[in-house]
């Protein structure tokens, strides 16, 4: 299964079982290797993130303790990076080379 995210990639949640978690933005650290507190298995890439805020995870029997962290797992799927499109970062650095490459303006 191709990833989206990538370590070091910013990332927006865009579906989790908790509704607090969605939109917010994290920091893609590493595939999630089933350590630590949280641990997840899915038949798709994990990745462990970090956010500002606490996120908040819930597992079957645990709804009325949930658990909150500003670490911890994120299946490939829920998350969408946020980085420029390839045209548009070739686009960019064409215009930051134009501008380093200009005359400076004469009074």
């Amino acid at each position: 299964m191709k990833k989206t995210c990538k370590p070091g990639d910013l990332a927006i949640v865009i579906s989790s079982v908790n509704e607090s978690n969605r939109g917010l933005i994290v920091e893609v650290l590493r595939p999630h290797g089933e350590r630590g507190k949280i641990r997840m298995k899915r038949d798709e890439p994990v990745w462990d993130v970090r956010c500002a805020v606490e996120m908040v995870w819930t597992f079957p029997g645990s709804e009325r303790d949930p658990h909150r962290a500003k670490e911890g797992p994120v299946p490939d799927s829920s998350l969408w990076p946020i980085r420029p499109s390839p045209k548009r970062a070739k686009s960019s650095a064409k215009v930051r080379k134009e501008q380093a490459d200009a005359q400076p303006c004469s009074k």
